[in-house]
Parts: C-alpha cells; sequence; structure tokens
C-alpha cells in the first residue's frame, strides 16, 4: 500500500500529513495523521494493492454513507471523505489503540500468553467493556444495522480521565435493512467475507 500510492512518514495526503503507520487491514490501512490545525485524525484509505475486486473501491463510500448520520458515544464515526490518486480515504476520530492491542498488551505484561480474559481483565472492567459494545450495538440495530464482523480488533479504545471508552469501528462489511423487514440480508458484497471465527454460525453454513 504504502509504495504503491508512495505513502511516508512525513507525506502529505491533501490537508493532512502523515504521522505513522498503525495498521493494515484486508482492504484498507490506517495511518495516524495532523490536520492543518494539528489536530490528531485517523485516515483510513484503501489500499489496492491487496485485491483486484473492483467492488472494494466501493466499500468505504458505503461505509461513509452508512456511519455518518450516527451519533453515539460507542459508535465511532467518521468525519470526512476524500479521493486521492484515485483512491477514497476517510478521516476519523484518532483512538488509542483496539481492544486487540490492549489483550495482547496485557499477555505481554503476564508473559504468559495461555492465560484467560477473565485472568486479563478485572470483573469490573469486563462489565464495563461489555456494557459499552452492547449499548452501541443496541443503537445499531435500533438504525436496522447489522454490523457483522464484531471483534477484538473492531472494538477501539479510547482513553479518558474516568477510563476507557470503547468504541465499534469497522463498518466495511455492515448492512442497514430496510424498515419492517426481517429475516435473510446480504452484506455490501456476497464476495465480502465474514471473520469465521467471530462470525454468527448461521452466517456460516
Amino acid at each position: 500500500m504504502q509504495e504503491d500510492l508512495g505513502l511516508k512518514q512525513g507525506g502529505i495526503i491533501q490537508d493532512y500529513r502523515l504521522l505513522e503507520f498503525i495498521n493494515s487491514g484486508s482492504t484498507a490501512d490506517i495511518w495516524k495523521v495532523e490536520d492543518l490545525a494539528r489536530q490528531v485524525k485517523a485516515l483510513k484509505i484503501y489500499s489496492p494493492v491487496k485485491t483486484d475486486q473492483p467492488f472494494t473501491m466501493d466499500v468505504l463510500f458505503e461505509e461513509f454513507k452508512l456511519t455518518i448520520p450516527l451519533e453515539h458515544p460507542n459508535i465511532l464515526k467518521p468525519e470526512k471523505i476524500g479521493v486521492y490518486k484515485n483512491v477514497p480515504y476517510i478521516i476519523m476520530p484518532f483512538c488509542n489503540g483496539s481492544l486487540a492491542d490492549e489483550i495482547t498488551r496485557r499477555h505481554i505484561q503476564k508473559k504468559n500468553l495461555a492465560v484467560t480474559a477473565t485472568e486479563l481483565f478485572t470483573n469490573i472492567e469486563c462489565a464495563n467493556l461489555l456494557h459499552e459494545v452492547a449499548l452501541g450495538l443496541q443503537y445499531l440495530h435500533e438504525h436496522n444495522i447489522i454490523h457483522q464482523d464484531v471483534k477484538p480488533e473492531n472494538i477501539l479504545v479510547i482513553d479518558k480521565p474516568d477510563g476507557p471508552q470503547y468504541v465499534i469501528s469497522d463498518f466495511g462489511i455492515s448492512y442497514q435493512r430496510p424498515k419492517g423487514t426481517s429475516g435473510n440480508f446480504s452484506t455490501v458484497s456476497d464476495s465480502i467475507q465474514l471473520t469465521p471465527a467471530y462470525a454468527a454460525p448461521e452466517q456460516l453454513i
């Protein structure tokens, strides 16, 4: 991705300076960036070298259209969408990492990868995490949105003085069901793969 678009630390994408490469997903890469007001943001840009399937370029546009109307403290809402060298990108609030990152960090601290989640987090921490994710999912379902890819990598963490705030992110394969309908539904593209370890069993049949 970086080589294909010429992206590198210190480079510029329109109004944003690239500070640090954060992560890479199946169709997009995430950068920590700084805007003209020197506010730190996250930039998610489609990665054309990762797939030759044209539908994936539409995923970011669909994700933006789906999530821009949402207003909830446990949903990561995009701020802007743009195009750089014919490649779409989304600007989002910068988070301090994901739940997966935090799990890994605590495993390293314990020096034991075999410990369970109940040994990594206190009961209060688990309760707060589950409560906030459940509130976010409830809000999505009230708006007929099915996320379809809830997993530790897609639960981001925002550090707050009174404790972490958890937000649900990455709506690339989410689906908004028309009001008044129920039953089966399809994603943005039937070719997009779910994450088997976290997918609902009926979707894998």
